[in-house]
């Protein structure tokens, strides 16, 4: 009996020292209704776009747009898809969803109708009921963090849906 309870106790050391080390896995999407895919992602210190308007005498008027981020910060534009999988479930908030930085702080998502000024496919801004949506968001990042793994984590009643990926200049 006592070599039962040794190799048991043993047993269960090795288990919890193994467990101990073991890294924290980002949770399994098929446990959430909305599924999250980065398509990509890029930091950017501003956005410049220039719009050829034609007017009725046919000269052309150029138009340029320059949207800057505040001082000390960078643009990071993510390209999603979000979609939903199962049937009912809670909606896809953008409240309830942020960008994690490498350092582990967590940053919300611009008021971004400007991303279509600059030539990029927006992604409604509304929270998501159905179907499939896909296109741009933007968020406004210190300029310090470096590139590294980045992460869009959305927090339903259904847990912490955190996707990695890496960001480009």
């Amino acid at each position: 009996m006592r070599i039962l309870k040794a190799a048991a106790c043993l047993a269960a050391a090795v288990c919890l020292a193994a467990c101990a080390g073991a890294p924290a896995r980002a949770p399994d999407q098929s446990a959430f209704t909305w599924k999250l895919e980065i398509l990509g992602a890029q930091r950017c210190e501003g956005l410049h776009a220039v719009q050829q308007t034609t007017q009725y005498d046919g000269t052309v008027i150029e138009t340029e747009y320059e949207k800057q981020p505040q001082e000390g910060q960078v643009f990071l534009l993510v390209n999603l898809r979000v979609y939903k999988e199962n049937a009912g479930g809670p909606a896809f908030c953008w409240a309830d969803t942020a960008l994690q930085a490498p350092d582990g702080s967590r940053y919300a998502r611009l008021a971004d109708n400007f991303l279509q000024d600059y030539g990029y496919s927006r992604m409604p801004a509304a929270d998501l009921q159905l179907k499939e949506n896909e296109g741009w968001v933007c968020f406004e990042v210190p300029a310090q963090l470096q590139n590294g793994s980045w992460a869009l984590v959305n927090t339903s009643s259904e847990g912490e849906n955190s996707v990695p990926f890496l960001a480009e200049e």
